[in-house]
Formats: structure tokens, C-alpha cells, sequence
């Protein structure tokens, strides 16, 4: 983590770089090209409260929702407001441009399940759907963290996702 100013002067120095939200992308992709340091994407594991059903539309940063659709047995597209990387992207990903284009989606039949943040999934147009709640600090800020159960831990690393394979 990149706690104080010192922390950044001495990132080339790392030995690798974990990068854990898009927002991360352009920096470990930087450090790697400018100072060879390798970096892997972090490995998400999921617990959904139930089974899930298909198709899934899964909504939020593209590395979490990527992470957790790898921990699902069904078929799922990710779909994110902040950004998507074509190569860490799968046919059928969506770079969402606006909320209606999200409750157009929504409202589609195309998904069976949702995994969201609380917010997302309380928007009308998924009234149908089998809901996840995932929290998302970029949506809901803190608002949700203590009331759903914590499924998503980014404590373990996946080096297949590594830059260096």
C-alpha cells in the first residue's frame, strides 16, 4: 500500500505489485514497462448466499466483479461504470455509460441474477432478478459494509492473473 509519499518514491523498488481495483491498472502497467516490476491481479474469494442462477450480471470494478465471476459455476458478464480493460475483459462485458443504460440492461430478460451493490439491486428495474448484494464503496460508500456479511476477501494473490505467465 502506498501510505506516505516515502512509499511512493520507492515503488520501482518493489519486488511485485498487486493490483486490486482498475483504478490500479495504469500504474502497476506503468511500473512494469518503466522498471520491470511484475504485478498480478488480486485473487477475489466469493461466497454468494445461495446459488446463484444463469446468466449473471455482475456490476462494479471490473478486477473485483472479473474475480468474482471466476469463483462462479454459471455463465456472468461484468459490467462496470469505471472503466473496462480489454484484456481482462470476456465477450459480453459491458463498459455501462450512464444508469439508464444499466436499467435498460436490467430490465433486458437477458440476466437471471445480479450481484451488486445494495443500491444497484434495489433499483426497480431488477425487482425480478435474484439479487447478491456486494457492497461497492464507489456507489454506496461505507453505507452498507456492516450490514452485509462480508464475502469478499482480497487477502490471497492468484499468480495465474500475473503479468509474468
Amino acid at each position: 500500500a502506498w501510505n506516505t509519499l516515502e512509499d511512493v518514491r520507492n515503488a520501482p523498488n518493489a519486488e511485485f505489485n498487486i493490483v486490486a481495483s482498475y483504478s490500479g491498472l495504469t500504474a502497476v502497467r506503468w511500473l512494469e514497462a518503466r522498471f520491470g516490476t511484475p504485478w498480478q491481479i488480486a485473487d477475489v474469494a466469493f461466497e454468494p448466499n445461495g446459488e446463484v442462477t444463469a446468466p449473471t450480471l455482475i456490476v462494479g470494478d471490473q478486477i473485483i466483479a472479473n474475480g468474482v465471476r471466476s469463483k462462479l459455476d454459471v455463465s456472468a458478464s461484468v459490467a462496470s461504470f469505471f472503466g473496462v480493460d480489454a484484456e481482462l475483459s470476456r465477450d459480453g462485458d459491458i463498459h455501462l455509460k450512464s444508469e439508464r443504460h444499466l436499467i435498460e440492461l436490467l430490465k433486458s430478460g437477458e440476466y437471471k441474477s445480479l450481484i451488486a451493490d445494495p443500491i444497484v439491486c434495489a433499483i426497480p428495474a431488477a425487482l425480478n432478478l435474484q439479487k447478491y448484494k456486494l457492497p461497492h464503496p464507489a456507489i454506496s460508500s461505507y453505507l452498507y459494509w456492516d450490514k452485509v456479511k462480508k464475502r469478499v476477501s482480497l487477502s490471497t494473490f492468484n499468480a495465474e492473473t500475473s503479468s509474468t505467465n
